[in-house]
C-alpha cells in the first residue's frame, strides 16, 4: 500500500530537479567569511548571533544573512566568557568578573536585562525553570519561571573533583565531565540533600560533551571522538572510539554530528547508529577549526579558541552526499589496497583480506591469507590473471593464488635482491622499481617462475625508482635526481629510451593516461615545507613531452599527495591530509578542477584506494565500496537506489525501505530527520530518472 501512495505522490508534487542534484553533489560548500568582531564567546542560533566581550559587553546580530551580519543592538555591561540561550533568554557570566546575567531577547533589537544573580559562575547550564550555576565546589539552583526575579531553590555541594568540570542537565539527570572522569545525578535527588552520584565512565577524554538519546559524544581533543552507551548508568559501554583524528569542539544537530580541527577542516558525520558512526563529508577550512556552530542552514567555523573572530561559513544544502554502496569493517591498521570488478584484497595489520564485491552493494569477506613471516610493510600489491602479486620490504615478491578467493595459497617468490619501491603489472611482465638496480623487468608468463628479462637504469651506475607506471608497451620511470623517462616496452627484453622530463624532485607517483594522451605525476619534497604538484603532462609526442597543466598543494599544512589513478575523465588523489581528491581532467576551462573529495572513515585521508569500474574501494576503518559513475564519488541519479541502473518499482521500494529504516542515505535533504522533505527530493528523482 505504501508503494502505491508513493507512485501517486510521484505525479503530484513538483521540486525542482536541480535541488536533488545539488543536495547529492555539489562541493562548493564553503560560501565565505564573516567578522562578528573579536568576541570572548559566541552563540549562533536562529536568525540571530550573540557575542560578549570583556569591554563591549553583549552585542546581537541580524544572521539571516550569514555573510552579512549586522549588528542590532549593544548592553554595554562588562562582559564575560559564559553564554547560554535558555528559551527567550540569554544567561551570561565570568568566573572572575562577572554575576550571572539574565538578558531577554524577545525583541532582539531591543534586548533588556532583566536581573542579576551575585555568583561569579565557572558553568552554567538550564532545563525547564531550572537554572543551575556552577562556582567552586558547589551548584546553585534557581527558578527562573519569572526571569526578572530569579527565587534560589538550594545549594548542592558538589564532589570537590568535580570542580571546573562540565556540566548539563537532560530529563532532570544532572552530568558532569571533570578531566574525563564522568557522573551524573538526579536533580530532584540532590535538592532533596540526598543523592548519589553515579561514576558513568572514569578514563574518558575531558572535553565538551553533547547528550541525545542516551548517548554521550565527548570531544577529545588529541584523542579523538568518544561515544558512550549510557542508557543505563550502571552499565555504560563504550560505543565507539575514534581517535585518530582531534576534536577540539562539537555541535550536534539531529542525526548529525559536527565536529571541529579535523586536520583543517569541519567534520561532518552521521549517528544514526552511535555504534557505527559515517562520515560523510569534510569542509575544508583555510586555518585549524577550534569552534563550530551549526545554524539555520550553515555551519560557522572559527580557529580561534579565546576570542572568536573570522569565521569560515559552509552551506550545508550544498554538503556532497557520498553514494557507499557497501562496507567490510577492518582492524584500522593501514595497508594497500587493491581491486577489480569481482574482488578486492586488502592488506589488515598481518593478514590479507579478500573481499567478493562482484555486487558493490553486498561486499562481504571471501577469504582470509595469513602474512606470518612477512615484514611489516608491504610496499605495493598487484594483481593479475587470478594472481596476487605482493612485494615487500624484505625485497620479495610473493605471487598468491586468489582463483579461489575463499581459499588463497602461496604458489610462489620472487628474489629482487634490492629494496623495491613499487610494482606495475603489464601485459604478463612486472617492472619493479628498486633502491639501487633502477627497473627490472620479469616475465611472469608462469607465476610460479618469474624470470628476469630487462633492465633500464638510464646512465646512472645505481639509480633509484620510487615511481613508475606502465601501460599499453610504454613505461613512465622516475629516477630520483634525475627526471622521468618514457621508455618503449613492447619488447621487454630491450626497454628503448623515448625522452625524459626536466623535473628532478622527489617524484611519488607516475599514472599513464588512456590512448597515451598524457600522464599526470606529483612531485614532492622531504623537507620541512613540502613543496607538492600535480602536473599534466602532453605526451602525444613521446619523444618531446610539455607540460601543460599544474595544480599546487598548500605547503604550509605539508600536505601530503601522494597517489594519482585515472578512470575515464577523472583523476583521484590521494592526499594524507584531505582524503581523495577528485578531479575532473575534461573540464574546457580547468583541465584540473577539483570537484569533490571524499574522506573515509579514520586515519584521516591516509587510507590506500582502488579504483576499478565504476567503483572506487578505500581501505580505513572500512573496506568501503564506493560508487564513483559520476565520477566524484557521490550519486546524482539517486532514483536509481538499488544500484542496478534501472529506475523502476524495485528503486522506489528499496527507498521506503531505506526510509523506514532510517538509513542514512534516505535523509535526502540532510536535515537529520526522516520525513515527508526527503520524500519530496525523491520523487522528484524518480520523475525525472537517470541522465
Amino acid at each position: 500500500m505504501r508503494l502505491v501512495v508513493l507512485v501517486v505522490t510521484c505525479c503530484l508534487l513538483c521540486v525542482p530537479c536541480s535541488v536533488a542534484d545539488e543536495l547529492a553533489c555539489s562541493e562548493d560548500t564553503l560560501v565565505g567569511s564573516v567578522y562578528f568582531g573579536d568576541q570572548h564567546e559566541l552563540l549562533l542560533e536562529g536568525m540571530y548571533g550573540y557575542g560578549v566581550h570583556a569591554l563591549d559587553g553583549l552585542s546581537i546580530f541580524d544572521i539571516s544573512d550569514p555573510l552579512h551580519p549586522t549588528e542590532l543592538a549593544n548592553i554595554p555591561f562588562f562582559g564575560g566568557t559564559l553564554l547560554i540561550r535558555h528559551h527567550d533568554l540569554l544567561i551570561v557570566g565570568d568566573d572572575t568578573y562577572l554575576p550571572v546575567q539574565l538578558v531577554d531577547i524577545r525583541d532582539p533589537a531591543n534586548p533588556q536585562a532583566l536581573s542579576e544573580i551575585d555568583i561569579f559562575p565557572e558553568y552554567v547550564c538550564a532545563e525547564g525553570d531550572d537554572l543551575l550555576i556552577v562556582s567552586g565546589d558547589s551548584m546553585s539552583v534557581f527558578d527562573i519561571s519569572d526571569p526578572s526575579l530569579p527565587v534560589f531553590i538550594d545549594r548542592i555541594r558538589l564532589p570537590r573533583w568535580m570542580r571546573h568540570g562540565q556540566f548539563d542537565v537532560v530529563d532532570g539527570q544532572v552530568y558532569a565531565n571533570r578531566g574525563g572522569r564522568i557522573s551524573v545525578f538526579e536533580l530532584q535527588d540532590a535538592l532533596s540533600g540526598k543523592y548519589k552520584v553515579t561514576e558513568l565512565v572514569s578514563n574518558a577524554p575531558g572535553g565538551r560533551f553533547a547528550l541525545k538519546d542516551g548517548f554521550m559524544y565527548v570531544a577529545g581533543y588529541s584523542h579523538g571522538l568518544f561515544v558512550y552507551d549510557v542508557r543505563d548508568p550502571r552499565n555504560v559501554v563504550e560505543a565507539y572510539v575514534e581517535d585518530s583524528f582531534r576534536v577540539d569542539d562539537l555541535e550536534l544537530v539531529g542525526s548529525t554530528l559536527f565536529l571541529a580541527n579535523e586536520q583543517r577542516g569541519v567534520r561532518v558525520v552521521d549517528v544514526t547508529d552511535p555504534y557505527r558512526l559515517q562520515t560523510l563529508d569534510v569542509l575544508s577550512t583555510y586555518r585549524d577549526s577550534k569552534r563550530v556552530w551549526v545554524n539555520n542552514g550553515y555551519v560557522f567555523s572559527s580557529g580561534y579558541s579565546y576570542a572568536a573572530s573570522s569565521l569560515e561559513v559552509f552551506s550545508t544544502s550544498r554538503m556532497r552526499r557520498t553514494a557507499r554502496r557497501s562496507s567490510v569493517p577492518l582492524t584500522g591498521q593501514r595497508g594497500d589496497v587493491v581491486a577489480d570488478e569481482l574482488i578486492a584484497c586488502v592488506v589488515d595489520g598481518d593478514e590479507l583480506r579478500i573481499v567478493d564485491i562482484s555486487q558493490p552493494q553486498h561486499a562481504t569477506q571471501a577469504g582470509v591469507f595469513s602474512f606470518a613471516g612477512m615484514p611489516e610493510d608491504v610496499v605495493d600489491l598487484s594483481m593479475h590473471a587470478g594472481v596476487l602479486y605482493v612485494a615487500g620490504s624484505d625485497e620479495l615478491i610473493r605471487m598468491i593464488d586468489i582463483g579461489d578467493a575463499e581459499d588463497p595459497t602461496l604458489i610462489g617468490s620472487l628474489d629482487v635482491g634490492d629494496p623495491i619501491l613499487a610494482m606495475e603489472l603489464e601485459g604478463g611482465h612486472v617492472f619493479v622499481g628498486c633502491a639501487h638496480a633502477g627497473l627490472q623487468i620479469f616475465d611472469v608468463s608462469s607465476p610460479a617462475q618469474p624470470v628476469l628479462v630487462g633492465e633500464f637504469r638510464g646512465d646512472e651506475g645505481e639509480a633509484r625508482v620510487p615511481a613508475l607506471d606502465a601501460r599499453n608497451g610504454l613505461v613512465g620511470v622516475a629516477i630520483e635526481g634525475v627526471g622521468i623517462h618514457l621508455l618503449d616496452v613492447q619488447v621487454p627484453s630491450s626497454p628503448v629510451f623515448l625522452s625524459r622530463t626536466g623535473l628532478r624532485r622527489d617524484v611519488l607517483d607516475i599514472t599513464l593516461g588512456d590512448g597515451d594522451a598524457y600522464y599526470c605525476k606529483i612531485v614532492g619534497s622531504t623537507g620541512a615545507f613540502p613543496d607538492t604538484k600535480l602536473y599534466r603532462f602532453d605526451i602525444q609526442d613521446t619523444s618531446s613531452p610539455s607540460i601543460v597543466e599544474q595544480v599546487r598543494f598548500d605547503s604550509f599544512y605539508a600536505t601530503e599527495a601522494v597517489e594519482f589513478e585515472l578512470q575515464g575523465r577523472y583523476g583521484y588523489l590521494r592526499d594524507g591530509d584531505r582524503g581523495i581528491m577528485i578531479f575532473d581532467l575534461e573540464d574546457e576551462d580547468d583541465p584540473l578542477r577539483h570537484v569533490g573529495t571524499y574522506r573515509g572513515e579514520g586515519i584521516y585521508g591516509r587510507g590506500r584506494y582502488s579504483v576499478t569500474g565504476d567503483s572506487l574501494v578505500y581501505s580505513g576503518r572500512f573496506l568501503e565500496v564506493l560508487d564513483i559513475r559520476d565520477g566524484i564519488g557521490c550519486s546524482t541519479c539517486l532514483s536509481d537506489f538499488d544500484g542496478d541502473t534501472d529506475v523502476d518499482a524495485a528503486d522506489v521500494h528499496a527507498y521506503i525501505e531505506a526510509h523506514a529504516d532510517h538509513e542514512v542515505y534516505a535523509d535526502l535533504n540532510f536535515d537529520g530527520e526522516w520525513d515527508y522533505f526527503d520524500v519530496r527530493v525523491y520523487i522528484e528523482t524518480v520523475r525525472d530518472g537517470c541522465p
